[in-house]
């Protein structure tokens, strides 16, 4: 009984000292506990190639050597463009630092490409993403093929625009097996008829043989 008349007094006083306007221990006692706020990751790229692609038949796949074994060529403004323009921003760069970026505006044309000698069991993997504000996307060319032996219309891997969403991460991926101990061309090229930019990123691509 004692005990109960010491809880009741106790509360009694607490209720007297908030009335009075001691705001200090107002706002200590009716403060309620935050709930754990959940830290936002960093712009973590989306995938990683270097752990996944380690006997790429390509060289410099992920470009993060630049334009190191591939063949440019582009204009914009009707000048040449001497080096493959590059992406380093993180919204653009599926992973690593950087990306190929292709496209622009006023009849820019890119095209860029690199041959290669399929391995046995040979599986090609890419990423690419585009961007283009015309409401028409005929108008502009961005694709991806493979230039096969007595083909040169080669074979598509992809074709940018119709129902495919802008601004994210699509990947391309074929069986290269039957083509295997061949010599194949993966070109990429996109064209701009003068009307709204469009650009075409390119990233991660790999083709190694799978056990």
């Amino acid at each position: 009984m004692r005990r109960v008349f010491l809880i009741l007094l106790s509360l009694l006083l607490l209720a007297a000292l908030l009335a009075c306007g001691l705001p200090e221990l107002q706002q200590l006692l009716i403060r309620t506990p935050s709930a754990a706020v959940p830290t936002t990751p960093s712009e973590a790229s989306p995938g990683s190639h270097t752990e996944d692609c380690l006997e790429n038949a390509l060289v410099n796949g992920s470009f993060e050597e630049g334009a190191a074994g591939w063949t440019y060529s582009g204009t914009e403004h009707g000048r040449a463009i001497p080096d493959l323009p590059l992406t380093q921003s993180s919204q653009n760069v599926h992973s690593g630092e950087n990306a190929a970026l292709l496209g622009g505006f006023e009849t820019a044309s890119d095209n860029l490409s690199q041959t290669f000698i399929v391995p046995a069991g040979g599986q090609l993997s890419l990423w690419w993403m585009y961007h283009s504000p015309d409401p028409i996307q005929d108008r502009d060319t961005l694709l991806g093929r493979l230039v096969l032996p007595g083909n040169e219309d080669g074979l598509p891997l992809f074709y940018a625009g119709g129902d495919i969403p802008q601004d994210t991460w699509q990947q391309t991926l074929l069986d290269l097996s039957a083509y295997a101990g061949q010599r194949l061309t993966l070109e990429f090229s996109t064209y701009n008829d003068n009307y709204y930019a469009s650009w075409l990123v390119i990233d991660d691509i790999c083709i190694q043989a799978t056990p």
